[in-house]
């Protein structure tokens, strides 16, 4: 079975997703060969970079690439963070199992990464209320996510 979509216009999120190169690439990728995307929507909070959250007939899975413009050394920044996340397999620490990484920037116009979707938030800026004046209320958030 290949990779399809779902007969729909995916968004190319301008010009950071080149659809029919991924789809060619996920269809040469064993965990992911035989997955149908349904639909596509960029998650809000990435700070540095543009996660997209994919719905598939199997699992969904987010894509996390860096800018558009890249800066000089962005590819291998997200080269890393696989090889962190995928680091921390087996081990207590909360992190999404990295699904498949793609090193050729020719794919989508930069090196990228599917990952399994983890609850949380990427917080910039300052911490409202209470958090960002006592160390209670942040010691009670970091128990509740573990």
């Amino acid at each position: 079975m290949s990779t399809q979509t779902a007969s729909m216009q995916l968004d190319d999120f301008d010009g950071l997703i080149d659809w029919e190169k991924l789809k060619i690439w996920l269809s040469n990728t064993e965990a992911l060969k035989s997955v149908s995307i349904n639909s596509v929507s960029k998650l809000a909070g990435g700070l540095q970079n543009n996660v997209f959250l994919l719905k598939t007939d199997r699992q969904d899975f987010v894509l996390r690439r860096p800018r558009k413009h890249l800066k000089p050394k962005s590819n291998e920044t997200i080269l890393r963070e696989a090889r962190v996340l995928r680091a921390l397999n087996g081990s207590a620490v909360p992190h999404p199992s990295v699904l498949a990484t793609c090193d050729d920037e020719t794919v989508i116009g930069a090196c990228f990464y599917l990952m399994e979707p983890l609850e949380g938030f990427a917080k910039s800026g300052d911490l409202p209320g209470d958090y960002a004046l006592q160390l209670d209320p942040r010691t009670r958030a970091a128990d509740l996510a573990s």
